[in-house]
């Protein structure tokens, strides 16, 4: 098992990164005892409202919403937090912890990558004088045609245009092979390439636009990888942070949640 520490912090990177917010290691430590200064549960609330895409002034009521009416979220004790994010840290951690179980940094990581360049459905976008050049040069292919002989010559060209792409993409695909093979990756998983990425492959202009583009989401993606690689020892972590919970719970803030009961 990975030190616990190593964990937390590469889960705290990886989530300042996605959401913008400035979790510690510390943050968790004192949740999990309940400690409940007012900065560290602040930065939890502020944490499942960026997390669940709630954007309000009134963060405490609009997030209790969605866990009840969005997740199904049963914990009565967390409706019952106050408004004034007093306290509370300990079901905080406990509600991020059912944010990650159900798979919400998983779809954010897919959002992000499907928004990318490495998204095999992306286009690229070509300057308004390219696609003009394209047009014009398609009418002067098209008037060229001047009988069913020229037609026929035409589409004999077009076809051996297809088969070039077509072997071209299975060239570029063998070579994706033999770098996932090269780095242990399981080549049976479906990989195709995006037009930008063969772009990228055949001129170094769009090359090193590629690789400008990609940045931001090649970190995420690393990040990502490597809070999947401890993602396992955080949720034995979280069992100790339950049995903390056990040891003191205390009766529940009725006049609170019968405000909030009130709101719905």
């Amino acid at each position: 098992m990975t030190d616990i520490k190593i964990v937390i912090s590469i889960l705290c990177k990886h989530l300042n990164h996605l959401y913008n917010v400035s979790l510690k290691a510390e943050n968790f430590r004192l949740a999990k005892y309940n400690k409940s200064e007012v900065q560290n549960v602040k930065t939890f609330w502020r944490l499942l409202s960026r997390m669940v895409d709630v954007n309000s002034e009134n963060t405490v009521t609009y997030v209790k919403s969605y866990f009840l009416k969005v997740l199904k979220y049963k914990s009565l004790h967390f409706y019952s937090l106050p408004e004034d994010m007093s306290c509370g840290s300990r079901e905080l951690l406990i509600a991020l912890a059912y944010l990650i179980a159900n798979e919400f940094l998983n779809n954010r990581i897919q959002d992000i990558i499907n928004k990318s360049v490495f998204n095999p459905n992306k286009q690229s976008h070509s300057s308004p004088d390219t696609s003009s050049d394209s047009k014009e040069d398609s009418n002067i292919v098209v008037k060229q045609i001047k009988n069913n002989e020229d037609l026929e010559n035409m589409m004999q060209w077009i076809d051996g245009q297809i088969e070039y792409n077509n072997r071209q993409c299975w060239e570029y695909q063998e070579a994706i092979k033999k770098l996932l093979l090269k780095n242990k990756v399981d080549t049976n998983v479906s990989y195709c390439l995006s037009e930008l990425e063969i772009r990228a492959l055949t001129n170094e202009k769009e090359c090193n636009s590629f690789l400008e583009k990609s940045k931001e989401v090649s970190k995420v993606v690393h990040l990502h990888s490597k809070w999947l690689s401890v993602q396992s020892d955080f949720f034995k972590w979280m069992d100790s942070v339950l049995t903390e919970r056990d040891k003191d719970i205390k009766g529940l803030n009725w006049k609170e949640l019968d405000t909030y009961c009130k709101r719905l």
